[in-house]
């Protein structure tokens, strides 16, 4: 049975002009049209936000319909807007604005289904919708899924399903999709929502958490550059910003991408869920630190970097001097020989000592030989932060240096250490 919003809907949409950025004035049928038709990410977007032109009789009998249908979601002629927490947009929008976009939203998908869709939403129905991100320093042709909703994608150079206004990507990038559900999609802004997410909070843990999973067991740093989200079925409704995007905080452009196949994806789960796991400050940070390290241009700053992973994972007093600590422990830690332990503790010794100088000068004396060295010493950290994930507890390292179990008098790592920077 036809309702009185649908009607009016309809006859609003079949009346009204559509406007563009580049097109103005497009009727209802050469907006869907161009919609459907397009095969654009971006362009798609731009269409689904055309602003609706039409009578002001029309619209405030929508601004009733509207009004009475979300009347428990209205404070002072504003709704709450569940999509800015799950996507991106204004916390509140006027009754006035949805009544108008609602007018876009029937010329694109129908004024039945609009009006389906906003007794969805009333009811507080789960929405579907996606957190997304670019990543660099990791390479890939075609799609990989990972478990857990996400999967990773190639992406070309040009075209590309990303934000408006965001830069074009490169082969050295791949698109990170997590699917979720979450709600409400509206509350009444004089009180706080009850906000409901698949993972609970915000996604940027769980890309984190990846990013360093995929830089473990590629050898590489992958790290994080945009981020934004995506929501199918609130399009055209001007609840969201598009696709409003942000940079990531501390993002670095690795200067390689490695090459991620499927040979790669059950490494990459297991890192992932140890990661997830983690609570210990030291080893997080280590790993930051050491992703830094292959990321960084100048040779003087990834030794810095890479001194910061050593003391991450191999203090946690400062008691003695650091450098042989740092270099007797990893060596314990890691060697199965004394042969082993032997090349360990000056490998380890020597980087120290190149980072030291470098914290001081700001260079390293032969750039080209350091990078041999610090080469070596990358791969004992990595190796080091793979031991650490599998184990719950911080070493005891005056047990492991006098060659006991570090493992038998070990206690849980406090998760509020100090995050040196």
């Amino acid at each position: 049975m036809t309702t009185e919003l649908q009607t009016l809907l309809g006859e609003a949409a079949q009346v009204a002009r559509f406007d563009t950025r580049p097109i103005q004035g497009m009727t209802a049928t050469s907006l869907r049209d161009m919609y459907q038709r397009s095969e654009d990410h971006r362009e798609r977007m731009g269409l689904a936000g055309a602003q609706a032109r039409f009578s002001a009789d029309h619209q405030a009998a929508l601004e009733r319909l509207v009004g009475t249908l979300l009347d428990d979601y209205i404070a002072d002629d504003l709704i709450g807007n569940g999509f800015s927490h799950l996507v991106a947009g204004f916390s509140a929008v006027p009754v006035s604005d949805l009544a108008r976009s609602s007018v876009t939203a029937a010329a694109l998908l129908g004024a039945e289904e609009v009006e389906r869709r906003l007794n969805k939403w009333t009811r507080g129905d789960a929405i579907s919708f996606r957190r997304c991100a670019t990543l660099s320093g990791v390479a890939l042709d075609g799609r990989l899924d990972i478990g857990g909703g996400m999967r990773l994608e190639g992406l070309p150079v040009v075209l590309t399903p990303l934000p408006l206004g965001a830069h074009a990507p490169g082969p050295q990038e791949v698109k990170l999709t997590i699917e979720g559900e979450g709600g409400p999609a509206f509350y009444n802004p004089d009180r706080e929502p009850e906000r409901e997410c698949t993972w609970g909070g915000s996604p940027d843990p769980l890309i984190d958490a990846l990013c360093g999973a995929l830089s473990l067991a590629l050898d590489t740093c992958v790290t994080r550059r945009l981020s934004w989200g995506e929501c199918d079925e609130v399009q055209g409704f001007g609840l969201t910003m598009g696709l409003s995007w942000h940079t990531a905080p501390d993002s670095l452009s690795p200067r390689t991408a490695s090459a991620l196949s499927t040979d790669h994806i059950a490494t990459v789960e297991a890192l992932f869920a140890k990661l997830q796991a983690n609570r210990s400050a030291g080893l997080a940070m280590a790993l930051r630190r050491w992703m830094r390290s292959k990321a960084q241009i100048d040779v003087a700053d990834q030794f810095i970097e890479l001194r910061i992973a050593l003391e991450s994972l191999f203090l946690n007093d400062s008691i003695g001097e650091s450098r042989f600590r740092v270099a007797s422990r990893a060596a314990w830690y890691l060697g199965q020989s004394i042969e082993e332990r032997t090349a360990h503790q000056k490998t380890i010794a020597a980087a120290y000592e190149v980072a030291s100088r470098a914290v001081h000068t700001g260079a390293v004396k032969s750039p080209e030989d350091g990078r041999e060295l610090l080469g070596a010493a990358q791969g004992l950290v990595r190796r080091a932060i793979l031991k650490r994930l599998d184990e719950p507890h911080e070493p005891d390292w005056g047990r492991l240096v006098l060659g006991g179990d570090p493992r038998a008098a070990s206690a849980p790592e406090s998760p509020n250490a100090p995050d040196a920077r």
